[in-house]
């Protein structure tokens, strides 16, 4: 329903129905492996080699992503090009995080050690820094 209401012809949704992919039918996707944080599919556009994708979206408690980086490391040995699309919900430097609570390096270790583990590059972005604000934080 929702997919059609947006004017997509394809969705794929993980088990907590938090991640969704939606296509317009140029591209096959399988799901691979559906765990509570991350979605990972099988792409393959226009018949060209297979890729596989790990769309990612974690929970805000620092102790509660830590399955998901443990799954990450263990995704990332397949033998296909591979990518990460996520919100991990966790920053990495100080200069990443604009009010509220200060920037906890400690909290973040894991996620900075996973990313160097599993060789993940950030491919930066383009738009608003900042994207989301908690209206109820000091």
């Amino acid at each position: 329903k929702i997919q059609r209401m947006i004017g997509y012809s394809q969705a794929f949704r993980n088990i907590k129905n938090k991640i969704w992919i939606f296509s317009n039918g140029d591209l096959d996707c399988t799901v691979i492996d559906d765990l509570e944080q991350v979605l990972t599919c099988s792409i393959n556009v226009n018949n060209e080699e297979d890729f596989i994708i790990f769309v990612v979206y974690t929970n805000t408690k620092s102790s509660l992503r830590l399955p998901l980086l443990e799954d990450l490391k263990r995704l990332s040995y397949y033998n296909k090009p591979w990518r990460v699309t996520c919100d991990f919900n966790c920053t990495t430097k100080a200069q990443e995080k604009k009010g509220g609570l200060p920037h906890n390096h400690q909290k973040a270790l894991p996620f900075i050690n996973c990313i160097l583990q599993c060789d993940i590059v950030d491919l930066q972005f383009s738009g608003p820094k900042y994207t989301w604000c908690n209206e109820g934080a000091p």
